[in-house]
């Protein structure tokens, strides 16, 4: 990593970069000091949407040594998955988020408040706070930023939907 925060000058606060095809290069050519060390550590860039959800799926398969065991799937303490949903053992349901009656939830993190109404079906995506995926909705490999809803009867396949924004059916 670069070795202070000065390092970072020239790069727009804020602005999407690549620290490895962007940042480490200009700073070698600038003739700046990188460090690095070798571990065994777990370790994984979680810049894509997948790789995010392979990090949630090696905690919840035990691959991560150092860390605890987590059920499968796992549900906080204030989330729900209801008696007659489905889901697999790749799901996550963050605080007070809740998958419905009749819900298909697969490989796939629901964040704090994020709702899967009945007779949706939700596969190998991220749903953001407060997100909702409305009764009849698919939403497969996609990201839902915070509010984001999915309308009834809509599908969302391979894309991403913004904070607060809406796609309907």
């Amino acid at each position: 990593m670069p070795e202070e925060p000065a390092s970072l000058e020239g790069w727009t606060r804020g602005e999407t970069v690549s620290i490895e095809r962007q940042i480490f290069p200009a700073l070698i050519a600038a003739g700046r000091p990188l460090a690095g060390f070798p571990s065994e550590a777990y370790w994984m860039d979680l810049g894509t949407p997948q790789a995010y959800l392979q990090a949630q799926f090696d905690l919840l398969d035990g691959r991560v040594d150092g860390h605890r065991r987590y059920p499968s799937p796992f549900v906080d303490a204030d989330g729900t998955i209801e008696r007659r949903a489905t889901v697999n053992e790749h799901v996550v349901v963050g605080p007070r988020a809740t998958i419905e009656t009749g819900a298909r939830v697969s490989d796939t993190v629901l964040h704090e408040r994020a709702v899967v109404e009945p007779d949706a079906v939700v596969e190998r995506s991220i749903l953001g706070p407060s997100s909702i995926v409305m009764r009849g909705g698919s939403v497969r490999d996609s990201v839902l930023g915070e509010g984001a809803v999915v309308g009834a009867g809509a599908s969302v396949l391979d894309g991403r939907v913004r904070p607060g924004e809406r796609v309907e059916a």
